[in-house]
């Protein structure tokens, strides 16, 4: 498991990342082509590593 990065353009499809808190989440194709598409200041990628909200 790795930690989850700061940026859409650092996650890869169906890799498990550690969050800040013990959960985990992986994200798929579509999903991080989204995030790069809508979340260009990686906003909700911190919040998700920070608070885990998914």
């Amino acid at each position: 498991m790795e930690p989850l990065p700061n940026s859409w353009t650092d996650i890869l499809p169906h890799v498990i990342y550690q969050t800040a808190n013990p959960l985990t989440v992986s994200f798929a194709k579509k999903q991080i082509r989204i995030g790069k598409r809508y979340d260009c200041y990686s906003f909700f990628c911190e919040v998700i590593f920070t608070f885990c909200v998914v």
